[in-house]
């Protein structure tokens, strides 16, 4: 299994545009049959850390290509993550994999 996490840490005042675009991303997702993933926002008591993050698992290494593939060839998508890049001073990306015994 593999897990990514991307942190999105918004420019100044625009945390809230941030969250919008990523649901955004998410709906593309939905419609294109991929894994949505969950968004995650900073809790109300915390003012360090992303903004926003994004989680998703795949079944697999190959499952992760086929969907990042499909991503990079859809306009609508590459639209979106265009204007999500211009909304962030940061931005980082983790993937892990499961490790079973």
């Amino acid at each position: 299994m593999i897990l990514v996490v991307n942190r999105y840490f918004a420019r100044p005042g625009a945390a809230e545009s941030v969250l919008a675009t990523r649901w955004r991303a998410s709906a593309r997702l939905a419609e294109l049959g991929l894994p949505v993933g969950q968004i995650f926002v900073r809790a109300r008591a915390s003012d360090a850390g992303p903004d926003v993050i994004w989680q998703c698992t795949y079944a697999s290494p190959a499952e992760r290509r086929l969907v990042t593939d499909r991503l990079s060839a859809d306009a609508a998508f590459e639209a979106i993550r265009a204007e999500q890049a211009s909304q962030l001073a940061r931005f980082e990306r983790e993937v892990f994999e499961l490790d079973e015994i």
